[in-house]
C-alpha cells in the first residue's frame, strides 16, 4: 500500500489581504471564483477521519497537516474549535 505523510487542507477560497504577488487573487489563477468560499466543517472532519484511517492502516505515527487558503484565519472560529 502506498502511504502519504502530509496533506494540505484548503479552508478558504477567500482572502482579505490583497497581496500584489498572490497567484490566486491577483494573477492568473481564478479557481476561487468557481468554488465554495469556505470548507464545510463536515468535509474537514471527514478529511481528518480519512487521515486517521490511513495512519492506522499504514502504521504511521507522524503526519503533517497544513491549513491553507486564501486566508485560513477567515475560516469561522467555531469551525476551528470543532476541528481541534
Amino acid at each position: 500500500m502506498k502511504s502519504f505523510s502530509a496533506c494540505v487542507l484548503k479552508l478558504t477560497a477567500v482572502c482579505n489581504l490583497d497581496c500584489s504577488y498572490c497567484y490566486m487573487f491577483n494573477l492568473a489563477d481564478k479557481v476561487h471564483t468557481r468554488v465554495p468560499s469556505l470548507l464545510s466543517i463536515q468535509t474537514a472532519l471527514k478529511t481528518l477521519d480519512r487521515i486517521v484511517e490511513h495512519l492506522l492502516e499504514t502504521g504511521r505515527t507522524e503526519f503533517d497537516l497544513t491549513l491553507h487558503g486564501g486566508e485560513p484565519t477567515m475560516w469561522p472560529l467555531d469551525r476551528f474549535r470543532i476541528l481541534f
